[in-house]
């Protein structure tokens, strides 16, 4: 069964198949397996930010202003354990490192994004596979929603 989580460029209108999109997407990057088991992968579309605000120490006191989490603030997480290959590690770190929206899609729902700055885009090796010339990698991924789901 094919993946239905990808993330494409945002010259074609939002689509939950992009393989199926006329015309093509220029960037079009599939997982090799969805998310989706439970204990070894996750995947959270409502994944929300810590809060915003601070603490300031006053004498005797403790003033603390808080901002909440605002439609700004919304994030989407996915990971997933010895999932990706190396082609679709290069793939999502030429993503990561352009800094640039895209569209993501679960299959079902889309949603244009960007790559969190800090933790955007991380990957591990599967040191044991890759004594046996089978480079496999985990991986997590946070996205900033810049618009939808559509």
């Amino acid at each position: 069964m094919l993946s239905k989580f990808a993330f494409y460029s945002t010259e074609i209108t939002a689509t939950a198949d992009p393989r199926s999109a006329s015309p093509q997407p220029a960037i079009l990057v599939f997982f090799e397996t969805d998310p989706m088991v439970p204990g070894k992968a996750n995947y959270e579309t409502e994944k929300q930010s810590s809060k915003r605000g601070s603490v300031f120490q006053t004498l005797g006191a403790i003033q603390v202003q808080s901002f909440g989490v605002v439609a700004g603030d919304r994030r989407i997480g996915i990971s997933d354990v010895d999932a990706l290959t190396q082609s679709v590690v290069t793939s999502l770190d030429a993503l990561y490192a352009s800094d640039s929206q895209y569209y993501f899609t679960d299959g079902v729902k889309v949603w244009k994004v960007m790559f969190d700055f800090q933790n955007g885009f991380r990957k591990w090796m599967n040191v044991l596979a890759a004594t046996f010339f089978w480079p496999v990698y985990s991986y997590e991924i946070n996205l900033i929603v810049i618009e939808g789901p559509y």
